[in-house]
């Protein structure tokens, strides 16, 4: 069966209500004098099916009664001047996760104002209400572990006036429903190069029951970079500086793994005297086509760089095979310098037989030039100071014109120069 009722609320203050029906019982308007009327043996039966079950009477109220029967069918608004209380608070502010664990969230926000005042508050989990509450925080509890979710507040008065909803706020529980299993830490971290503006790192690989991603490494506790390999360059450092460095390895779930070893490593000094070129990006190498000096600098055959090497962590790598030129104008009266000085490692050791250098006439492998004492160049792993004498080595200082090097003595490796200068 159904009903239909059009309701006027003519007269009724403008406001927010609820309606509520019942179907009522056609035994609640018999009394026992129309009962008497009626034959005995026909009393209650007759009279209802004559009297009331053509019409079931119904009734209304704005409250539910609470009582057996009655039906809430929802809000009812009506229009016009209101007389009552029609304000809503104010929308509550600065809504905050004030903590999380792996099944619940704590928030908490600032009160809300209300022209009489405010009575509560509705709390909204992801768009439907999950509590209501008297004071400014509530802890949602019975989450999932490692999920995320979203919550608004909604501030209410005592007639029922409800303010607009609070800035979103999301929230991730702790715990995880997938791969919970960190890396291993990554071991043997060390300083595998260190130049006055850069620090080369290496270490040993970790493991993890899936697979590791990638590593991030610290320096004095910040992030400075994320490879995805066991080595890592730390660039645009201060010369004659103390860092120190840690890594931590992460999987493709983001566990992270506790931290490395730490090394501390102290930069180089800053190259001193006259300074051809540092490879410090001021001017870039070999774009520029300048040298410290402001004047031409190259080079060629190299395996990398597009055959000019290739400049790394403050420092120009040249990897040949039996091929590789590199040149840079000196052309400045060098009467006042009595060494050139070239700050430079291999990958091997022992590259000195690799190449030639020529500079003011003079044109010597490597090896050969003379150092003071009457020893000769040795290039080693790491970088050194090798200082060449000018004068002894018949390099002439008026007329130096350019420093250059040839790699096409049948070697195959890698030398790494941090910088050349004249002291």
């Amino acid at each position: 069966m159904n009903f239909a009722a059009t309701l006027s609320t003519a007269g009724v203050p403008a406001g927010q209500y609820r309606l509520v029906l019942k179907v009522r019982n056609p035994l609640e308007a018999v009394t026992p004098q129309v009962l008497r009327a009626r034959p005995a043996a026909s009393r209650l039966t007759d009279w209802v099916i004559d009297q009331w079950r053509p019409a079931l009477p119904l009734s209304f109220a704005n409250t539910n009664q609470g009582a057996d029967g009655w039906v809430d069918l929802g809000p009812l608004s009506t229009t016009g001047t209101c007389s009552g209380d029609c304000s809503a608070p104010s929308v509550p502010a600065g809504l905050a996760v004030g903590g999380v664990t792996n099944t619940s969230v704590a928030l908490s926000w600032s009160p809300s104002t209300d022209n009489v005042g405010v009575t509560g508050y509705q709390v909204f989990r992801d768009g439907a209400r999950v509590g209501t509450v008297a004071g400014t925080s509530f802890t949602d509890t019975g989450r999932s572990p490692g999920q995320t979710y979203q919550y608004t507040v909604r501030a209410v008065d005592a007639a029922g006036n409800v303010s607009g909803p609070s800035a979103a706020v999301t929230a991730t529980t702790t715990g995880c429903a997938g791969d919970c299993t960190a890396p291993s830490a990554p071991g043997g971290v060390s300083a595998s190069g260190v130049t006055n503006t850069s620090v080369s790192l290496s270490w040993s690989p970790s493991t993890d029951n899936v697979g590791v991603t990638g590593y991030e490494v610290f320096r004095g506790g910040v992030l400075v970079g994320a490879p995805t390999g066991t080595s890592y360059t730390d660039t645009g450092l201060t010369a004659s500086t103390a860092y120190s460095y840690t890594v931590k390895a992460r999987d493709a779930a983001g566990n992270r793994s506790p931290a490395s070893n730490a090394v501390s490593v102290t930069t180089s000094a800053a190259p001193a005297g006259l300074v051809l070129d540092d490879f410090d990006g001021s001017p870039a190498y070999p774009s520029a086509a300048l040298n410290d000096l402001g004047k031409w600098t190259g080079g060629n055959c190299f395996l990398d760089g597009g055959g000019s090497g290739v400049v790394s962590g403050g420092a120009l790598s040249l990897r040949y095979s039996n091929c590789g030129w590199f040149g840079s104008d000196v052309n400045t009266d060098l009467s006042s310098r009595s060494y050139l000085v070239v700050r430079v490692k291999g990958a091997a050791g022992g590259e000195q037989a690799h190449f030639n250098l020529s500079l003011g006439g003079t044109t010597k492998v490597f090896g050969d030039l003379t150092l003071d004492g009457g020893a000769h160049p040795v290039i080693t792993t790491s970088f050194q100071d090798i200082r060449i004498p000018l004068t002894s080595n018949g390099i002439s200082r008026t007329a130096p014109g350019q420093l250059a090097m040839g790699f096409w003595y049948g070697g195959t490796s890698t030398i790494t120069i941090d910088s050349i200068t004249f002291q």
